[in-house]
């Protein structure tokens, strides 16, 4: 399934706009990225395949949740351990035919900008105290 072409407007907040957008905004101890059209590309991929064959998805979907299950019960280690490699196998056959191994691709300018966002949201800042005193031409108490 292709993702939506149409690219969003370029912007500070959005530095990558395809093949799929990502934005950056701060929050006070980092960054969060929207890589919500990514993951809508994601869902429209799982939803075709369940529209293509539905009781192939839902018995896999079914095994996922059953080694997921398992995994964490109570049991043996031995059995929680072979639900676990069972569950990490599914989930990364999902992740490699839907979601492209989970990677989202970002090209060329795109790269710049979204370094150039991230330092921005990132870089040391001087606390308004420390901006008093050096405008005033000392240091801050």
């Amino acid at each position: 399934m292709n993702s939506d072409p149409t690219p969003a407007p370029q912007d500070d907040v959005t530095p990558v706009s395809g093949p799929f957008r990502v934005s950056v905004s701060a929050h006070p101890t980092g960054v969060d990225l929207d890589v919500s059209h990514y993951l809508e590309h994601v869902l429209l991929c799982i939803a075709e395949a369940v529209a293509e064959d539905p009781a192939a998805m839902v018995e896999r979907f079914t095994e996922l949740a059953d080694a997921a299950r398992i995994a964490t019960a109570p049991g043996t280690d031995q059995v929680r351990a072979a639900a676990a490699a069972e569950r990490d196998e599914i989930t990364e056959d999902m992740v490699e035919r839907f979601a492209g191994r989970g990677l989202v691709p970002v090209y060329g300018q795109q790269v710049v900008r979204l370094t150039e966002r991230l330092w921005h949201l990132i870089r040391p800042r001087s606390i308004p105290a420390q901006q008093d005193a050096e405008n005033r031409g000392g240091a801050a108490a």
